[in-house]
């Protein structure tokens, strides 16, 4: 320890216990052990911190040639490694303050090349090229920075590196935010008045129609970018009490709820007394309501028929019906497209037969697992989507359950 220009105090406590010492050269007390002092040649922290700080301070003259060496230029001689060093920029010549120590280790230079500090009057001048005018001074380029659009006179807060990076600065403009008055103008001239606060452009937005007077809930954004309104006056949606209205005017008395638009509607026909199940939106376009009772199409009071044919190219079979008045118009449509026919069946009416050919079909489709075969394009004459491939359904299955459907009307 004395080696070490240490003098204990105590007695030997023991190699790896603080001992009690005197630094020989500073005079100060300390508390290194026997082992520190032995195996690394250390003895006053004090004296050794100081040694330390002397090795690695730089030569004035080197920390000036490393400063030039990163494109600064010192102010005022060289302190240490941690002190801010005045010095002027080389590039863009302002005055900064990095650590002699930070740039000798490539972490430090000119704060304005390197992008970490902003000049006040460079920021504002960015600004007003975005088209924004400063109302107050730059703070810090993450900072809400309050300014008035150009365009639009609104005030808005961008932050400063939100606008360096090229993301816009007014946000009204750029159709990112929205003035809840001009939102509620908006949706007025689509007829519809808001009945409560602009809630946000993806949220539903309760409103009245000023049209049909039936509450609505669009979003802003879709009346603003699609120009629609109430979704019952452009028709995308139907009010169950509008659907039986209509349904009651095409002569039809429905027999359960509004089921939708596209699916079949049990009703019962006001003049034939016939159960039918046609669907709402075939009704709005006008195609009737009662199959029985329409002046065109299949008379399915008429005796009908049931015909299965074969396509050997398309590798596929086909079922359909008609009725003895025109029982070769469709058979021999489809013959002149390559259909051969297979089999046909005769039955009392043509409700019968249709009956016969969705039964067939439910077979095919949910037993089998046969998807429709051809496409409206392969088959323009209609047809094709009473159709199945041969991988899938059997031509001999098919006749024989036919067969057992037509049966079972003798026993009806």
């Amino acid at each position: 320890m004395r080696a070490a220009g240490l003098e204990p105090l105590e007695p030997y406590p023991g190699a790896n216990v603080a001992w009690q010492c005197r630094c020989t050269t500073c005079e100060r007390e300390v508390t290194p052990t026997y082992s520190s002092v032995r195996g690394r040649g250390s003895g006053c922290s004090y004296c050794g911190a100081q040694r330390s700080a002397l090795a690695q301070r730089a030569a004035p003259e080197f920390a000036v040639e490393v400063m030039r060496a990163a494109g600064l230029e010192p102010l005022e001689p060289y302190a240490n490694a941690r002190t801010p060093w005045r010095c002027r920029c080389m590039t863009c010549e302002r005055e900064v303050t990095p650590a002699y120590g930070a740039v000798r280790s490539k972490q430090g230079g000119c704060a304005y090349c390197g992008g970490t500090r902003v000049d006040p009057d460079e920021a504002v001048e960015v600004m007003r090229a975005a088209g924004l005018e400063p109302l107050e001074p730059y703070a810090n380029a993450r900072v809400p920075w309050r300014c008035r659009c150009a365009s639009c006179e609104r005030e808005v807060t961008p932050m400063y590196d939100s606008v360096q990076s090229g993301q816009g600065g007014c946000g009204y403009c750029a159709g990112k935010r929205v003035d809840p008055d001009e939102a509620v103008e908006v949706m007025r001239a689509a007829g519809l008045e808001p009945l409560e606060p602009y809630p946000g452009t993806n949220v539903a937005w309760q409103c009245r129609c000023t049209t049909c007077e039936r509450e609505v809930t669009p979003r802003y954004s879709s009346v603003r970018g699609r120009d629609a309104g109430c979704i019952y006056c452009a028709g995308r949606r139907v009010d169950p009490d509008d659907a039986v209205a209509a349904m009651v005017a095409a002569g039809l008395e429905p027999l359960e709820p509004y089921p939708g638009s596209g699916v079949p509607w049990r009703c019962r026909c006001a003049s034939c007394e016939r159960e039918v199940t046609p669907m709402y939106e075939s009704v709005q376009r006008g195609q009737g309501g009662c199959r029985f009772c329409t002046a065109w199409g299949i008379d399915y009071t008429a005796p009908g028929i049931v015909y299965l044919m074969h396509h050997p190219e398309f590798f596929c079979l086909k079922i359909g019906v008609s009725t003895t008045a025109s029982r070769t118009v469709r058979v021999d449509t489809h013959a002149k497209t390559g259909w051969n026919v297979v089999q046909t069946w005769d039955t009392p009416t043509g409700d019968d037969a249709e009956r016969i050919e969705q039964q067939v079909l439910a077979w095919w489709r949910n037993e089998l697992g046969a998807p429709i075969a051809l496409t409206k394009a392969e088959m323009p004459t209609g047809g094709w989507s009473e159709t199945a491939a041969l991988i899938h359904v059997d031509i001999d299955w098919t006749i024989d359950r036919i067969n057992q459907l037509v049966a079972q009307l003798d026993t009806e």
